[in-house]
């Protein structure tokens, strides 16, 4: 048994595989209920793909604080919010436009870019050419304005969102602690001089060897099931999976061990 899993208590782990089990749920209920169904494809791609990452970087997460290093678990918790914040986009209206615009966002970008050689852009055109053909004619004919207009942005939501902080203010019920917990898994992630040590229990102690983090072990495992359940509630309305209860009650589990932390600092 590696020894800094006894930083994460038991009844942390019966979470963190709790979070787990309703996202495989989801899953499957969506593959279930839409198996033959050609209503909302691209945007029910976009959900299915992006909760498979989140459940890969919630298991990250508590391996990392597992092997010692839950000093670099806020670049994987900004990424879950990262995915939180594209399909919140997603579900709010328009969803197949969208989606569109998040799949194939690289490809309408790479047509205006001289790095990418000729061939690239013609495999990436045809790849598009393809995509354009799952959508309905009125969504198709909005895309093709979109692309011949070429004011793309940073993100693919630029034109409705300026940064996923603009998303969380105007989509969420409590954007200032979104907004918080994104800007502080930031500066960790960017290499900020109180960021980058958040998430260790003794920060002025410089060292590159794994090491134990009882409290930041168990404060990286329970945000990520947080961010977890949080896209599971949005799929779960989105894609009317019924399965509000089984989100419902493992809510309020989070909620119980959230009022027993500490909070995450802004730095």
């Amino acid at each position: 048994m590696r020894k800094w899993k006894r930083d994460i208590p038991k009844q942390f782990r019966k979470f963190h595989k709790a979070v787990v089990a309703v996202s495989f749920a989801m899953q499957g209920a969506s593959n279930k209920i839409y198996a033959r169904s050609k209503t909302n494809r691209m945007s029910r791609g976009v959900f299915y793909k992006l909760h498979a990452y989140a459940i890969v970087l919630h298991n990250s997460i508590l391996s990392l604080c597992d092997d010692g290093w839950s000093q670099v678990t806020p670049a994987l918790l900004r990424a879950m919010l990262d995915v939180f914040a594209n399909l919140l986009v997603i579900a709010e209206k328009d969803s197949e436009y969208r989606a569109f615009k998040y799949f194939y966002f690289y490809h309408m970008k790479a047509e205006n870019d001289p790095n990418i050689p000729k061939r690239n852009k013609e495999r990436l055109r045809r790849q598009m050419t393809e995509g354009l053909k799952e959508l309905e004619p009125v969504v198709r004919a909005r895309i093709e304005k979109f692309i011949r207009a070429k004011k793309f942005g940073t993100y693919w939501f630029w034109s409705d969102y300026w940064s996923p902080s603009d998303i969380f203010r105007k989509l969420t019920e409590r954007p200032s602690q979104m907004i918080l917990l994104y800007g502080s898994y930031s500066a960790a992630s960017h290499g900020g001089h109180v960021g980058s040590v958040m998430f260790l229990d003794q920060p002025d102690q410089i060292d590159t060897r794994q090491r134990s983090n009882p409290r930041s072990a168990k404060i990286a495992v329970i945000a990520s099931c947080r961010h977890l359940l949080e896209i599971c509630g949005l799929r779960n309305e989105f894609q009317e999976l019924g399965l509000t209860k089984m989100y419902s009650d493992l809510w309020e589990v989070f909620l119980s061990f959230e009022s027993a932390m500490p909070p995450i600092k802004s730095s």
